[in-house]
């Protein structure tokens, strides 16, 4: 019921933007995504999502194995803000999705639900601070099922820490 909730609340959103006609201040619509492989091209949900950017442009920084400090490190979060900067300088209004928490969970990482909801927040304030609006999108589950069939909802501790 929760999962239906947050996809009916991100419907809403992706059919308010899309619809939602230009103001004096912008004179369109443009995403910036960035995230895991959950994202990326070749598998993700980013190209997709960029196709319905009609009116507006779109840039796919998602990366296939990242987590949100080897997305940084890896030069992909300078791509991210260079391409939003870009935009923001077009005139446009620029929302930034930020998509993380499957690499981030895995404990070869060594991260904690606390590093995750500071880098998350470093994140955001950085689209903030470029003249971007964060949107914070909820790691998409694994499907992973218990002995009898019912689906193990690893990730909803760190989908938690989304909500700051």
């Amino acid at each position: 019921m929760v999962k239906l909730f947050r996809l009916g609340i991100f419907a809403l959103f992706i059919s308010g933007v899309f619809s939602a006609p230009a103001t004096a201040a912008s004179s369109k619509v443009s995403f910036v995504l960035a995230g895991d492989s959950t994202t990326a091209s070749d598998g993700g949900w980013g190209d997709n999502f960029c196709a319905l950017a009609l009116k507006g442009s779109c840039f796919n920084g998602g990366h296939n194995g990242a987590t949100t400090v080897s997305f940084v490190t890896g030069g992909y979060w300078a791509k991210v803000l260079s391409n939003l900067k870009t935009f923001v300088n077009n005139g446009d209004k620029v929302y930034v999705t930020i998509q993380f928490g499957h690499n981030d969970q895995k404990s070869q990482y060594g991260f904690t639900l606390a590093t995750f909801a500071s880098n998350l927040t470093s994140l955001a304030n950085q689209v903030k601070s470029a003249g971007g609006i964060p949107v914070i999108v909820t790691s998409l589950t694994r499907r992973s099922f218990d002995s009898k069939g019912v689906l193990a909802d690893t990730l909803q501790p760190w989908a938690g820490k989304l909500l700051f």
